[in-house]
């Protein structure tokens, strides 16, 4: 401990301010963004969008949902679609980022090759 207390030597202290993140916004309207990859034998489908940050009133409700939709074992969107029962693909998840500043929620799926 007193090698910690002596370790900084000459440094001093700030008053250095941090700024925070400006404030983002949901896209207002849809796009559709095609990458063709000649050659390859599965698709990719991914959507998302900003969603909320963790002071939201939403934010537990957000959380169960996508708990519920894509991120448990039982998912209900693998459930619909995975290979198990439609053969449509490998696996469907869902993701949720909310913490101090509002971050995404994506939900994405792979074809299965065929």
């Amino acid at each position: 401990m007193p090698k910690l207390r002596t370790a900084p030597g000459g440094v001093e202290k700030t008053h250095l301010k941090v700024a925070g993140a400006s404030a983002v916004t949901p896209a207002a309207e849809k796009r559709v963004i095609i990458v063709n990859r000649v050659g390859s034998v599965q698709t990719n489908l991914v959507m998302g969008n900003i969603a909320i940050d963790r002071r939201s009133p939403d934010y537990v409700p957000l959380v169960v949902m996508n708990q519920v939709f894509g991120r448990s074992a039982a998912r209900r969107a693998c459930s619909i679609i995975c290979a198990e029962d439609k053969g449509y693909t490998y696996g469907a998840y869902s993701g949720l980022s909310a913490g101090e500043y509002a971050g995404p929620w994506e939900a994405a799926a792979k074809s299965v090759p065929k």
